[in-house]
């Protein structure tokens, strides 16, 4: 049965036969009971770990009710008044294959997909709400989702039938969303898509239309930022920003523009914007090159002008155009920013240009004393981290250079960075590193920056060295304090330097 045909049947079936779930109390054990009580005060979907390394109470309570609670009971309980009570019974439900063969687990997700309720969910410290239908849905659809051990997961004809009830019913609910999303493009579900969008004003399917590519709803596109719905105006022109991506036709360009020049004297940045210059820059020709090199000088304001700017360059990363090309030097020299993939590429276009950049990038001011530079980027193809594609293209062509660069970045990089210049620092063990290393050693407070230094003067595995580290605790106090401290006393006693 093709999904888009199962869509035009639902259609034509009425919804409230869906969704219907009653709670019979006599169902349930006393006992049973008294767990429900104590999840329902807690009132929040808890994981094992409460985030400082200990069980937490709720799932301690949720242990016990799948402990004593039958499958019956617990699909009982799925209809329980209190959400989170219902969505550990259905974890109980889902986490046992052997349940699947007593219970009918599918028929309570279809039972719930209009459970509309808001729950609370934690892992760890991380807090997050959805309604019960989306929890439902995410338990057994997504193989790499695990609030714990999930084991029931829907086939594919069952994701099917889901996805329809989803879109015929109309709730909020992520899962709705993404089903929407998952239409194929195709002449069975284009009337559902455009019904959606003129009946429902759903902002989900309006991007799925612009699929299509038809003319007869270019003003329906147009015009979907302007009509009243219960999403605010924001969230219009990013579905109909969206739907351009899609639909890049010539009549949604003065449009953009129009929204482009808006703006400019904007003293805050909105989200949407980056939907904004994504849809520019998919047309891909000069007029589009011409709004995208606007931001560079039109902002009003210097703090909202960095956003306009990292939006530039991810609309063009995303619709690459060798139109674009120049804006990317421009981001980059001017404005320093760039990933991987736009070093790689201006690598290939201007090997001697890129290098420029990249001597400058590590703050390197000599003239460069070989013309005949060793450019080939595809000799590091494996190395896919941009601060060392470029440091190994200077160890290639400039080595003593290279060597004043690590030994600077290991005096000034952040605690980020820094295992990237060690990395090099012990892959080319110059004795002219150890100097920066103990200069950083004597100041630094941060454990992972220290602990990577005595790790790094270890591995010159040298009695000099190995003494002046253990003196070195005498002038930095910071490397004898907290977890970090512990961790270099236990170094230094397996090394035998210190006696406990």
């Amino acid at each position: 049965m093709k999904i888009s045909h199962f869509f035009s049947i639902l259609f034509f079936v009425s919804f409230s036969v869906y969704g219907q779930y009653a709670y019979d109390k006599s169902k349930i054990s006393n006992k049973v009971l008294k767990i429900v009580k104590k999840i329902e005060k807690i009132n929040v979907v808890k994981e094992e770990g409460d985030g400082m390394g200990r069980i937490s109470e709720q799932y301690e309570n949720y242990e016990k009710l799948i402990k004593i609670a039958t499958p019956k009971e617990l699909a009982v309980l799925t209809s329980y008044p209190n959400g989170a009570v219902r969505c550990y019974a259905f974890i109980g439900l889902t986490s046992d294959e052997k349940l699947k063969e007593t219970v009918d687990i599918f028929k309570i997700v279809k039972d719930h997909i209009q459970d509309n309720e808001f729950v609370e969910s934690q892992s760890g410290c991380i807090i997050s709400s959805e309604s019960v239908a989306d929890f439902f849905i995410r338990t057994v659809e997504q193989k790499d989702y695990k609030l714990n051990f999930y084991t029931y997961q829907l086939n594919s004809q069952q994701q099917k039938e889901i996805d329809s009830l989803l879109i015929v019913g109309k709730n909020d609910s992520y899962a709705r969303q993404k089903a929407i999303q998952s239409l194929q493009i195709n002449a069975q579900n284009y009337p559902l898509l455009r019904k959606l969008v003129v009946e429902e004003k759903n902002d989900t399917a309006l991007p799925k239309l612009a699929e299509y590519k038809k003319e007869e709803d270019l003003q329906l596109i147009l015009g979907f930022h302007k009509i009243k719905t219960e999403i605010n105006e924001d969230e219009r022109l990013y579905a109909t920003y969206l739907a351009i991506q899609e639909f890049p036709h010539p009549a949604f360009f003065p449009f953009l523009k129009e929204r482009q020049s808006e703006t400019f004297g904007k003293e805050y940045f909105s989200n949407e914007w980056e939907s904004l210059y994504n849809a520019i820059a998919r047309y891909k020709n000069r007029e589009a090159f011409e709004l995208l090199q606007l931001p560079f000088a039109k902002i009003v304001y210097t703090n909202v002008r960095k956003y306009h700017l990292g939006f530039v360059y991810d609309a063009i990363e995303n619709s690459p155009c060798p139109l674009y090309d120049d804006l990317l030097w421009k981001l980059w020299e001017e404005e320093n920013i760039y990933t991987l993939k736009a070093l790689k590429h201006l690598l290939d276009l201007d090997p001697k240009r890129a290098y420029k950049n990249i001597r400058k990038e590590f703050e390197i001011t000599s003239e460069i004393k070989n013309p005949n530079l060793d450019l080939d980027r595809k000799k590091f193809s494996e190395i896919e981290n941009r601060e060392e594609l470029m440091l190994n293209l200077v160890i290639a062509n400039e080595k003593e250079i290279a060597l004043e660069v690590i030994s600077n970045k290991i005096r000034q990089a952040n605690v980020h960075d820094f295992p990237l210049y060690t990395k090099y620092a012990l892959k080319l063990k110059n004795p002219i590193f150890v100097v920066p290393l103990f200069e950083r050693l004597r100041i630094e407070s941060n454990p992972y920056t220290y602990l990577e230094i005595v790790k790094t003067l270890f591995d010159y595995n040298e009695d000099t060295i190995n003494v002046e580290v253990v003196n070195t605790l005498a002038v930095n106090k910071n490397l004898s304090q907290g977890w970090g401290g512990t961790q270099l006393k236990g170094m230094l006693l397996e090394k035998k330097l210190i006696k406990e």
